[in-house]
């Protein structure tokens, strides 16, 4: 089963310091492959990490490739480790050639996780991370989903001191034929129909 996330916030983000609007897209490629790595079979939190892009006028964030990446899991938590980043560098410089390796490394501004069946609002633990996960990064991007539907993001600045929670976001169509044509075929092989009509 994969899960679908609704597109919903409070609308209105809470700030930490007055910032400009900001706004989160994902793709639907990125949408799906988030919603198979949350609908991952147990009760641990799973996590990963993508590539992120900041729009010229800065204000609309873009969410790109999502990476698994070697962690520590339990059901509270989600812990992505150093070792597990440095792993994950090196074997996409490996992959991708130094200069696309280069551009995906640099760009890998975004943390995801599951809270299973929790509630989507940051634990402490989570609050550490990203401050340990943002720390180099001029502005970073923390998504928490459940395996309910519901997903949250934040877009901290750290040297700003700024903290954007609850940041209104949306799916973003695909013009691709094939993409569709693919994430049809995912969906007719994991979501089913319910005697009652209801999709899961």
């Amino acid at each position: 089963m994969v899960v679908s996330f609704r597109c919903e916030s409070s609308g209105k983000a809470e700030l930490r310091d007055p910032v400009q609007d900001s706004r989160i897209v994902v793709p639907e490629k990125t949408f799906y492959e988030i919603s198979k790595i949350v609908s991952f079979p147990g009760t641990n939190e799973v996590g990963w990490v993508g590539t992120a892009e900041r729009s010229p006028e800065g204000g609309i964030f873009t969410l790109g490739e999502v990476f698994l990446v070697e962690q520590e899991i339990s059901p509270g938590v989600n812990y992505i480790t150093a070792d597990g980043l440095n792993k994950l560098q090196e074997q996409i410089l490996e992959e991708r050639g130094v200069d696309e390796g280069i551009r995906i490394v640099n760009s890998l501004k975004f943390w995801g996780h599951s809270h299973v069946r929790m509630d989507t609002a940051p634990s402490g633990q989570d609050e550490v991370a990203l401050k340990e996960l943002s720390a180099e990064h001029r502005w970073f991007i923390r998504g928490i989903f459940n395996k309910l539907g519901k997903a949250q993001f934040t877009i901290v600045f750290p040297a700003l001191g700024i903290e954007i929670y609850d940041v209104s976001w949306k799916m973003q169509r695909s013009p691709d034929p094939e993409l569709v044509d693919e994430m049809m075929g995912i969906l007719a092989e994991n979501v089913k129909s319910d005697s009652y009509g209801g999709i899961w």
